[in-house]
């Protein structure tokens, strides 16, 4: 679960991520957030990284986008889109 908005107030944005692990059944120890609190976002997994780009904070759409290294357990930024998206989805090639 990567970022977001809580249930009770729809602008309450999140930087949060949380780990699900199938096998175990439970959630573990959380990364760092990332950077920027965003919702609405795209998220995709590649390069053994985690890429999450664009959607919204508050009213403001985002161009920006952050990766994170697991090796190094920290969140970067990445240039910027050249437009905002919202709402969208990624897939790695």
């Amino acid at each position: 679960i990567i970022g977001g908005y809580t249930p009770w107030e729809l602008n309450d944005f999140v930087s949060s991520v949380e780990v699900y692990n199938p096998e175990m059944e439970w959630f573990e120890e959380p990364p760092p957030p990332m950077q920027i609190a965003r919702a609405h976002h795209g998220a995709v997994a590649a390069d053994n990284k985690i890429f999450v780009v664009g959607g919204h904070w508050k009213d403001q759409p985002l161009t920006s986008g952050e990766v994170y290294d697991p090796q190094t357990n920290k969140w970067s930024f990445m240039p910027p889109m050249l437009s905002n998206h919202i709402t969208f989805n990624l897939i790695a090639m």
